[in-house]
């Protein structure tokens, strides 16, 4: 029983430790002691709030000695909100309040921890993926009343403090650590400095991330079946990595559907998106047709096309690349993006099989910004009587050739030579970037 009794204390000690209010007494080398709460800790300077509510600022170089005392309840009955102290009020959303949850300061700083001391006297421990935004207050009070107050008395019995009393009440809080070296002391000090530079970027961080992660931190595994696949491969990975607000990425690997694509269908593709600071970039690729001008379609079988149906249209893509940059919930990308569109339209002569032999009589291919049309004469093509028979109204005459299959050659388009690609019997292909 005794032994539950003591590992119940060790469980509960470093949450009570964790909400209790620091209260820093710093003693220079003419034992002169300066208490209150800590506000900011800067190369040269350390500035609380005293014990009157006043904001009290000190020079590194005169402290010799720091003793630190931990209460239960507020020591403040009264809070000056002067300018100097505005400067280091911040206003801190928590969850999902559309309004502050509080308006305060951070205090101290534990492992990854950050704990705000607010104006109500409360102490908020935060992790860094609870806070939605800081921002300087813009409250326009002059003085504060802490709903939350009680007196205390600190002790500094003189057999661990220098310059302390001989005579210690019986209800004072005693010192929970006393720093009495002045290399200690410049190195505690030199530490508190760091977090505090520590919170100024993650402040300006909270500011170019929406969320704390934007991706969700779960890993996926999906499964997709269709029977009309030709290539099947009905699995996709996806996973995640990364800090609150900080470095963050995103990857996707196997059949799956991307929102940056103008088409739902899933694709065999591997994808990656990175975000850090302002900058972000996302990149998703088509592995059966990486490289920008490869035909998407050839390993994709196709329906045949009844009177009944107008045009048949297949969209796929190479890869698109995207890069831009984010203020808070603003997004701006650009970048390349290679897509392609398969057209059918149904010919009566072949009975709307697109695959039968024969030449297409237009092939209409766009890269860049140029847009060639190229009739079947690039093909190589054979005499042959036109077969008897009605023709199609919606498309022109065409010349027959036994290739099943052209190859036309390569044409100049703006910006460099359009890629080579194959026109298809009875249909028209469209590349754009």
């Amino acid at each position: 029983m005794l032994a539950l009794l003591v590992l119940a204390a060790v469980v509960a000690a470093p949450v009570a430790l964790a909400r209790a209010t620091e209260v820093h007494s710093l003693y220079d080398g003419s034992c002169r002691r300066t208490t209150g709460i800590l506000v900011h800790v800067s190369a040269d300077e350390v500035v609380l709030v005293d014990l009157g509510g006043n904001l009290v600022t000190r020079r590194r170089a005169d402290i010799a000695g720091i003793a630190l005392h931990k209460t239960l309840e507020n020591p403040l009955a009264r809070i000056a909100v002067s300018g100097g102290l505005k400067a280091h009020l911040r206003d801190v959303w928590v969850g999902d309040d559309t309004s502050p949850t509080f308006t305060g300061w951070t205090t101290a700083f534990f492992d990854d921890l950050l704990l705000f001391f607010d104006l109500d006297g409360q102490t908020h421990v935060l992790d860094p993926e609870e806070i939605r935004r800081i921002r300087p207050t813009q409250l326009g009070a002059a003085e504060v009343a802490p709903r939350n107050h009680a007196p205390v008395r600190l002790a500094f019995p003189s057999a661990v403090v220098p310059c302390g009393e001989g005579v210690v009440p019986p209800d004072a809080v005693l010192p929970s650590r006393v720093i009495a070296d002045r290399i200690k002391v410049g190195d505690y000090l030199g530490k508190l400095e760091q977090r505090y530079m520590d919170q100024t970027g993650f402040e300006e961080r909270t500011r170019v991330y929406a969320e704390p992660f934007l991706f969700g931190l779960e890993s996926r595994l999906g499964l997709l079946y269709d029977p009309e696949w030709v290539v099947p491969f009905p699995l996709y990975f996806k996973w995640s990595n990364g800090r609150p607000y900080r470095f963050q990425s995103l990857s996707v690997v196997g059949n799956a559907s991307h929102e940056w694509l103008p088409f739902v269908k899933p694709t065999i593709s591997a994808r990656s998106d990175v975000k850090s600071h302002f900058f972000h970039a996302s990149f998703i690729g088509h592995v059966l047709a990486l490289p920008a001008g490869t035909d998407p379609f050839q390993v994709e079988q196709t329906d045949d096309l009844g009177p009944q149906n107008d045009a048949a249209i297949d969209h796929s893509y190479n890869y698109v690349l995207l890069m831009g940059a984010d203020y808070w919930r603003l997004s701006v990308s650009a970048g390349a993006s290679y897509l392609a569109e398969h057209i059918r339209v149904f010919d009566e002569e072949l009975g709307g099989r697109s695959s039968a032999p024969s030449a297409p009589r237009a092939s209409a291919r766009r890269c860049a910004s140029a847009t060639r049309a190229r009739s079947s004469s690039c093909a190589r093509s054979t005499s042959a009587p036109a077969p008897a028979g009605p023709r199609s109204t919606r498309s022109p005459t065409r010349t027959s050739s036994p290739a099943s299959r052209i190859r036309c050659p390569a044409s100049a388009t703006a910006g460099g030579a359009t890629p080579s690609g194959w026109a298809r019997p009875g249909s028209r292909t469209r590349r754009s970037r």
